[in-house]
């Protein structure tokens, strides 16, 4: 279960940001997840 959270929630949604930020020349240092009202947060640096 927990794998398939990962591979089909977490991952594509960091993946994208990331794609987003390479695109734009910006550098990601750190990635966090939270989780607020049973829904997954992410906050990019």
């Amino acid at each position: 279960m927990i794998d398939a959270i990962l591979t089909n929630t977490v991952l594509p949604a960091i993946s994208q940001e990331f794609l987003h930020c390479m695109m734009e020349g910006k550098p990601v240092e750190r990635v966090h997840v939270s989780v607020q009202d049973g829904e997954f947060g992410y906050g990019f640096e």
